[in-house]
């Protein structure tokens, strides 16, 4: 594979695998991030192995170790980052100084080749070169595959922790009277809709392309461009919200805050349209927004009539 080809690929990946957040659920980050760091020091290693075997065949190129040495610096800047936590910094990181570092030694090797003839390299080193350059690539392939894998397993881990903290948050709800069914029917239909077909997905790819394919077909949150799209924590939100206005209805209504409940409610509806007009795609520009403002409009209403009641 070109070094051209693999500078956006962790940048992809790490939008592909987008993180899903939601007040009070709370992920280490770490080993997401460690798993994209060791895909990109598949990249490393090939265009590192790429400038020992050109430096080895041709000594004029020596200069080249310059870039090796920036791309290990990088690499340990990104390690640094990734053991941190730092998600945004991180991928800023990546996107910038280690893509850019990249762009540049990838152009630093072309000029070297195109110095070849200047520098009399024999026909022999040229096929040295290409059978070296064979079996980095083959090297490669194997390692961009394994890490691949370990970026959709980290996913794996992650959706499982989403659903875990559903349930466990839901188990705390109904503990406090609320009905939970729908909360619970919502977690159950998100295992089988998008943690079980992308599990499966992953485990019988055979090469990181299909590997990578499964990370962007299936998300819970909002994350996949040409992928199903679940939008969990607002589906779980909104039957949450409307399980507390079932429980509050009646005593609300007595209390005279009727025309309250009903602005509660006509909040969420507006926000589950939003969520069921865009079903498992990507929203539309300014739908997401439109429902989360919904959604804690709703949330300031109920925490209002909850006061009101309190006082009454």
């Amino acid at each position: 594979m070109e070094i051209g080809k693999m500078v956006l690929m962790p940048v992809m990946l790490l939008c592909a695998v987008n993180m899903v957040s939601a007040a009070g659920f709370e992920y280490n980050e770490t080993p997401m991030l460690m798993a994209v760091a060791e895909h990109a020091k598949c990249r490393v290693d090939f265009t590192n192995g790429l400038i020992d075997s050109i430096v080895e065949g041709v000594p004029e190129a020596s200069y080249l170790t310059d870039y090796q040495d920036t791309l290990n610096d990088d690499m340990d800047e990104l390690y640094d980052l990734a053991q941190r936590g730092d998600r945004g910094a991180f991928k800023d990181y990546m996107y910038g100084t280690l893509q850019e570092d990249f762009v540049d030694t990838k152009e630093a090797i072309r000029e070297a080749r195109g110095n070849f003839n200047d520098w009399n390299v024999s026909r022999e080193t040229k096929l040295q070169l290409w059978d070296d350059y064979v079996a980095l690539n083959e090297t490669y392939a194997t390692c961009n595959y394994n890490t691949m894998k370990g970026i959709a397993e980290e996913k794996l881990n992650h959706m499982d922790a989403i659903l875990e903290y559903g349930s466990q948050r839901s188990d705390e709800l109904e503990g406090k009277g609320l009905d939970m069914t729908e909360v619970d029917r919502i977690i159950s239909d998100a295992r089988t809709v998008i943690v079980e077909p992308y599990e499966s997905a992953v485990d019988s790819a055979e090469t990181a392309k299909e590997v990578r394919e499964a990370i962007g077909d299936y998300c819970l949150g909002n994350g996949c461009a040409d992928g199903t799209n679940y939008h969990f924590f607002a589906k779980v939100e909104i039957a949450k919200l409307n399980s507390i206005v079932d429980y509050l209805e009646e005593d609300a209504v007595e209390a005279g805050l009727g025309d309250e409940i009903e602005e509660a409610q006509g909040y969420i509806d507006s926000a589950d349209g939003g969520v069921q007009r865009t079903g498992y795609e990507q929203y539309a520009e300014g739908v997401g927004e439109e429902i989360w403002e919904n959604i804690k409009l709703a949330s300031s209403t109920i925490k209002d009539i909850f006061s009101q009641l309190r006082g009454a």
